[in-house]
This record gives structure tokens, C-alpha cells and sequence, in this order.
């Protein structure tokens, strides 16, 4: 049975099959991949150093072995859309080239972290790879650091590929799509470029969630916040970067205001966090101002004071030059 049609566009934005094969054939495609964290990898500093180098040069900083995940970036499994991207089939030239791993494939937003190896494996016929996540020495704003721990708790096992289709098949007729396991409207991808991964807590199109989906991400999102591993940093990190969509920073106070999970400043009433937020950010603007205006003052004095000097350093240097006293005091002094 084909697809709602409401679902089609979502998906595609058009329910004509001529125009979504199309689609499918000649523009970039994201399929996700519920399996996608497959764990930590145990390495060493050293092999971590090499690995990184040999991923066009990147930088080791301390700890980084800690920081890494393998994951099932595809396989042959059928994908939401009703699709098969042939894993044998996944060329890694150019992903290689940039490997880097970007979030929720944000990528308007600085990456979270770096593919260090990335490969074929024949034995489970899937591309692996194993994502380094940055630590604050390579991102200081926290939003990487925030992923990573989302991850590293199992709360957030997703990923999707990002690749540009090379060669499509479409089955002859639906008997052979059905045989295929194929959706109704499900081709065969036996040639891709990967262009990146994304670790994400949304798999694939968030267009085509279902409220039933997005508000089990929620509750568990809500068990992450009550896990008390998170810090107003984290508060600050999710209010700069909306992660996962309006509802995050409403969710994050509330938990603050019920709970008290995330540590505040001392004295700040927590149910008053966001507006407080808000007014000591007027007030420490109020007082840079103020301090502004007192520097400005004390850089006039400083100023003036250095003109009084040097006057005073010129009488001197005439006076030792046998200048006439009388006449000096009149120039300084006037009459």
C-alpha cells in the first residue's frame, strides 16, 4: 500500500512517484540508523595521536582517548523511508578527505567532533567508524561536550548518514520491491558517496515524527536532565544552541524549579532562573557602564597628569640649561 500522501510530502515535499524517485536519484540523501552507537573503543594515547594525524593532521589534546564511539554509520537493513543503501557500495574518498562529524547535520554550527577511522567491514557488511568527540580543548563553548555525554550515557544512540546518490535501481514492479523488503516506494542505493554522519535524537526527517515519537524523546531527554550530570553550564550551552528544539530550555527549568537537579548560583531563587538570568544581565550591563564611565575618568586624569609631567620636565630641562627662573615661571604660571 503506498504512503499517506500528507506522509510523502513531508518526506520528499511532493507525492508524485516521478518527482520522489527523481529526488531520490539525483539529490543529497539522509537515512538514519537506530543502532548507530555501537560503545566506547579502548585505545591508547598513542594510537589515538596517530590516528588523528593520519586524519588530515587534526590535533591531539589530552584525554581524547577517552572520547571516542564506534558506530554503525549504515547497513543493509531497510531503512524508514523504505529504502536499501548497499553498504559495499559506500564510497569514503571524499569523506575522508573532511572527516568530520556534525550533529543532527547541523551544519551551519561548528562540528562536534572527528571521524578518526572510518571503514568497510566485510564480516558484518556495514561502514563503521569511530567518532572522537571534541573536549573543551577543541570547542570551549560546551556544545560538543554536551553531545558526547548524551551519548556516552546512552541516551541518545542514533545516527544518520548524509550521502549523494551514484547509482539507483528501481525494482521492476512491487512484487520484486516486496521480495526486496522494500517500502512501497523503496529503491536500492548500489552506489553512494558519504559526504558525513551525524550522531542525532531525531533519526532522519524530523518532519515526518509523529507526536507519539517526539514526546517519547522527551521523557527520555527528562531522564538525562535527572541523571544530576548536568550543570547551569549546560543550561547556558542548550539556551546558545537549541539542540532540540523550543522545548528544551522550558523542559531544563522545570526540572531546575521542581528538583533542583542543576546546581545555581547561591541565593538565586530557582523558580525565577530565566527572568533572573535576564535582569543580571541588565544589571552587570549597568555596571560595565558604570565602570566604563570611571575608567574613562581615570584615563582623563592619567592624561592630564602626564601633560602636567611633561611641562614639568620641560621647565626642568631648561632651568639645567641655564634658563632665566623669572622668565620660565611666567611661561608656566602666567602672570
Amino acid at each position: 500500500m503506498k504512503p499517506d500522501k500528507d506522509v510523502l510530502r513531508a518526506l520528499y515535499g511532493t507525492d508524485a512517484d516521478d518527482e520522489i524517485f527523481q529526488k531520490k536519484e539525483t539529490e543529497k540523501q539522509i537515512r538514519a540508523f537506530a543502532g548507530g552507537n555501537q560503545g566506547k573503543v579502548v585505545i591508547t594515547a598513542e594510537e589515538t595521536r596517530k590516528l588523528l594525524k593520519a586524519a588530515n593532521n587534526a590535533t591531539y589534546y589530552p584525554g581524547d582517548e577517552h572520547r571516542i564511539r564506534e558506530y554503525v554509520v549504515t547497513d543493509e537493513t531497510v531503512d524508514r523511508y523504505g529504502d536499501i543503501v548497499r553498504a559495499k557500495g559506500v564510497s569514503l574518498v571524499n569523506y575522508k578527505k573532511n572527516p568530520v562529524v556534525q550533529f543532527a547535520h547541523d551544519y551551519e554550527q561548528p562540528p562536534v567532533g572527528i571521524s578518526i577511522k572510518t571503514w568497510y567491514d566485510k564480516d558484518a557488511n556495514c561502514i563503521r567508524s569511530w567518532a572522537l568527540f571534541n573536549g573543551a580543548d577543541a570547542d570551549p563553548s560546551g556544545r560538543s561536550d554536551l553531545i558526547f555525554r548524551l551519548v556516552e550515557s546512552n541516551r541518545m544512540r542514533a545516527c544518520s548518514i548524509g550521502f549523494m546518490p551514484m547509482e539507483v535501481r528501481r525494482p521492476k514492479n512491487d512484487e520484486e520491491r516486496a521480495a526486496m523488503g522494500l517500502g512501497p516506494m523503496g529503491v536500492e542505493f548500489i552506489k553512494s558517496d558519504q559526504m558525513e554522519f551525524s550522531p542525532c535524537p531525531v533519526p532522519a526527517n524530523p518532519n515526518a515524527l509523529n507526536s507519539a515519537f517526539v514526546k517519547s524523546y522527551q521523557e527520555e531527554f527528562l531522564k538525562t536532565l535527572r541523571s544530576g550530570r548536568f550543570t547551569t553550564k549546560d543550561v547556558e550551552t542548550i539556551r546558545k544552541y537549541p539542540l532540540f528544539g523550543t522545548d528544551a530550555l522550558d523542559l531544563f527549568i522545570q526540572e531546575l524549579d521542581a528538583r533542583s537537579v542543576i546546581p545555581v548560583v547561591a541565593d538565586v531563587p530557582k523558580a525565577s532562573a530565566i527572568t533572573l538570568s535576564i535582569e543580571g544581565l541588565v544589571t552587570l550591563t549597568e555596571k560595565i557602564i558604570e565602570l566604563g564611565t570611571e575608567i574613562k575618568n581615570a584615563t582623563e586624569s592619567i592624561t592630564s597628569m602626564q601633560s602636567q609631567f611633561k611641562s614639568l620636565a620641560s621647565t626642568v630641562e631648561k632651568l639645567s640649561a641655564g634658563a632665566d627662573e623669572d622668565r620660565l615661571y611666567d611661561e608656566v604660571f602666567g602672570d
